[in-house]
């Protein structure tokens, strides 16, 4: 992104011409995209933010299938270098159910999200196998940053 630096009130200063408003025209173009670039959710590890110690905020969605009857099911992450998962969230929906819950999701049968080093996993209090798919938005800074 090139900068233009506007001059007030001087001498010389830098004119409106064609070729200036086109380019701040380009720079917003460039930092639009920037931003929707990081907005995009993926299977793979993605840059998204920085973290409050100014350390680089990874996203990543795990895929955890179908839910558990009544039970826990553990799903390998795959993140390497992993320091500190810094939010976890999720999304669970059927063909039934078009807007899906998100999670963890607390109800009289909470359905919870938690993660360790290695893997998400999702525990239901009941059967919440009609949920066929679910997702995991794991947000984490790195040990390698």
């Amino acid at each position: 992104m090139e900068k233009i630096n506007w001059i007030n009130g001087q001498a010389g200063g830098t004119p409106l011409s064609a070729e200036n408003l086109n380019q701040m025209q380009d720079n917003i173009e460039e930092a639009i995209d920037e931003v929707d670039d990081k907005l995009n959710y993926s299977t793979t590890e993605t840059c998204v933010r920085e973290w409050i110690d100014g350390k680089s905020l990874y996203m990543k969605v795990v895929n955890l299938g179908t839910l558990p009857n009544n039970d826990t099911k553990a799903v390998a992450h795959g993140i390497q270098n992993l320091r500190r998962i810094v939010k976890l969230e999720g999304f669970a929906g059927s063909s039934l159910n078009k807007g899906g819950i998100t999670l963890p999701h607390a109800t009289n049968t909470p359905i919870a999200l938690y993660a360790d080093d290695t893997n998400v996993s999702v525990k239901t209090t009941s059967d919440a196998t009609g949920y066929t798919e679910a997702y995991a938005f794991v947000y984490y800074t790195k040990t390698t940053d």
